[in-house]
């Protein structure tokens, strides 16, 4: 026998966000004040379109028949408290995503390069491809959700999904950078199978040198090497950490 639901139940679902709308107040004395409402029990289908305010009000009519429901106030009251509670929540979201989006102009354009390629990356692992060329993986992605299909573990360390992570990707210096992919490569090890060790490592020995990701000549990463070393020796004030880094970049790349 199908599942019901009485209109109470539908009350107490409601989140708090809901229940503190002054206009749940008076939906809920519509309720306690009509005995026909409390005997009324919903099909699962009917439960979800009035919880999810998916009944326009020039649908009620027919929204009635179908699920024989007594013509209410409470109805279209409801259904105008839940557009409100899903109008606030679209509104958040798109502030949301625009800080975000805003955020990401300020992020270097070649750390944007590296998050919009590990997004490629991360695709065509999940689908399963068993080898990997500079050819298949330089075409640019914009870094927007819409894009992201199967690359979860790039949802999870490397798209800025809030407010806070933005920010603190903000504060960021090279040395978090490289932390924060080399974390996510680690991820992606344990994840897929097709994972190619060696070439990760290639990626982020170029994203120290902050080189595109393409094929580079013996004579590029060394005179970029020479570059990097004089502004970030620790002799004269560079970072210690960074350095290594760098040293150990230009060995893989040299060597690869």
């Amino acid at each position: 026998m199908p599942v019901k639901y009485s209109i109470r139940y539908l009350l107490f679902k409601q989140p708090a966000a809901v229940k503190k709308n002054i206009l749940f107040k008076t939906v809920a004395d519509f309720y306690n004040s009509d005995e026909v409402l409390k005997k009324v029990f919903i099909p699962r289908i009917c439960f979800l379109l009035l919880n999810r305010g998916k009944v326009k009000p020039e649908n009620l009519e027919s929204f009635y028949r179908k699920y024989a429901l007594p013509k209410r106030a409470f109805f279209p009251l409801f259904l105008k408290l839940k557009k409100e509670y899903y109008d606030n929540i679209n509104k958040k979201n798109e502030n949301i995503k625009k800080y975000i989006e805003a955020g990401i102009k300020k992020i270097p354009p070649f750390i944007v390069e590296y998050m919009n390629y590990f997004l490629k990356y991360e695709k065509i692992l999940s689908r399963k491809v068993s080898t990997f060329s500079n050819s298949k993986l330089t075409k640019r992605i914009p870094l927007n959700r819409k894009e992201n299909n199967n690359p979860v573990i790039w949802k999870k360390l490397i798209y800025p999904g809030t407010k806070k992570r933005i920010d603190l990707f903000l504060k960021y210096k090279t040395a978090d950078w490289n932390d924060l992919f080399k974390k996510y490569l680690s991820e992606l090890k344990k994840r897929y199978k097709n994972y190619d060790e060696n070439y990760s490592k290639k990626l982020l020995s170029l994203f120290v040198f902050e080189l595109p990701i393409k094929k580079h000549s013996e004579a590029e990463i060394k005179t970029k090497y020479r570059i990097l070393s004089k502004k970030h020796h620790p002799d004269i004030g560079g970072d210690e950490n960074l350095f290594k880094l760098i040293n150990n970049a230009k060995n893989i790349l040299l060597n690869n």
